[in-house]
C-alpha cells in the first residue's frame, strides 16, 4: 500500500495545495476583519461557500488534466 499523499508528486502536489492556502487566507481575512468591525462580514458563510466551490472546481480541473496526461 502506498504512503498517504504519495499519489501526487511534484507540481501536482503544489497545485493541489493552492485551494488550501486560498481558503486559509479567506477565513483569516474574515476573522481579522470581523475582529475590527463585527458588521463587516455579515454574509461570511456565503464567502466560504463561494471560495469552497471555486476550490472544488480547481481540484476537478486538476484531476481532469492529470487523467488526460496519464492517458
Amino acid at each position: 500500500m502506498a504512503a498517504p499523499g504519495s499519489r501526487r508528486r511534484g507540481g501536482w502536489r503544489i497545485a493541489a495545495t493552492v485551494p488550501a492556502f486560498v481558503m486559509a487566507f479567506v477565513v483569516g481575512r474574515i476573522i481579522v476583519d470581523t475582529a475590527r468591525d463585527p458588521t463587516s462580514h455579515n454574509l461570511w458563510p456565503f464567502e466560504i461557500l463561494i471560495w469552497g466551490g471555486a476550490s472544488a472546481v480547481w481540484m476537478g480541473v486538476l484531476w481532469i488534466f492529470k487523467r488526460l496526461r496519464a492517458a
